[in-house]
């Protein structure tokens, strides 16, 4: 089992075909098992792809007590370290965005360009939403047959889940199930994305980057995307007309292409 040594704690990670590397990093709850397959056989015929398990999740180690994005940040670049890479593409979806952020503010070096998906500067559900999509939150809210795992469901895929199951919406949970993350952690890492603030430091990002959001996600608007854009010199933004903040799977073409375009462009020379 592939494991770098971060501390007394080792970090899991797997990789997976040839090319340039392209570190993937999950957001909140989740680990390397979430990345949908659809995704994935898009990506991998162009790049290396390092999936990797936050500390506390999937089969990584993990230690007592609270931490911060930036401890997330330092278990990814021992990842790196263990493959003997020294400089790579970084994807980040949501909490994952999050410490993406964090690798590109404290080792600008390690990062050779940077895409930040469906996540922010400043974690705030609420701020942002259209009326529409609060109209949508405060319905689920009053849905009193939902338990909250049903309501954060509902919300990632911005719809009514039980009424309209998707094999994008079971696949999703068949994934979520093969490795749960302890409870200890999902509080522990919501700790930590409520301390997280970039939206001041942006400036200093230097990698190329492209912000990918959903025109319909109802956790983290695409009001932050557009924050993000502005703050980094130079961010490119793609909005998935549509996209929920489960669109990993259900907008797979879509997202594969534009990444696999912009990487793919960042290449080339300037004329």
């Amino acid at each position: 089992m592939p494991l770098a040594p971060n501390g007394n704690i080792s970090i899991h990670y797997e990789t997976r075909g040839d090319g340039p590397p392209l570190l993937l990093l999950m957001g909140w709850q989740g680990n390397r098992t979430w990345w949908p397959e659809s995704l994935l056989s898009r990506l991998t015929p162009h790049f290396r792809l390092i999936l990797t398990d936050h500390r506390g999740t999937g089969r990584s180690g993990d230690n007592p007590g609270l931490y911060t994005l930036g401890t997330l940040a330092r278990d990814a670049i021992a990842v790196l370290d263990t493959l003997g890479i020294e400089r790579a593409h970084v994807l980040g979806v949501s909490m994952g965005g999050m410490v993406a952020q964090e690798l590109a503010l404290c080792y600008p070096e390690r990062l050779r360009h940077l895409i930040l998906m469906s996540t922010t500067a400043r974690p705030g559900i609420i701020r942002g939403l259209s009326r529409e999509q609060q109209k949508a939150w405060f319905s689920y809210l009053l849905q009193r047959d939902r338990t909250m795992q049903e309501f954060l469901l509902d919300l990632l895929f911005s719809r009514d889940t039980k009424a309209n199951p998707t094999p994008a919406i079971e696949g999703f949970l068949e994934r979520r199930n093969k490795e749960q993350t302890p409870k200890s952690t999902v509080l522990r890492q919501y700790l930590a994305l409520q301390m997280f603030n970039s939206r001041r430091r942006l400036k200093r990002i230097k990698s190329p980057t492209l912000v990918i959001t959903g025109s319909n996600d109802l956790i983290i608007a695409a009001h932050h995307a557009h924050d993000l854009q502005k703050r980094i010199p130079g961010a490119q933004l793609h909005e998935v007309h549509g996209g929920s903040h489960a669109m990993l799977a259900t907008e797979a073409e879509e997202l594969a292409d534009v990444i696999v375009a912009f990487l793919h462009r960042e290449k080339q020379p300037a004329p």
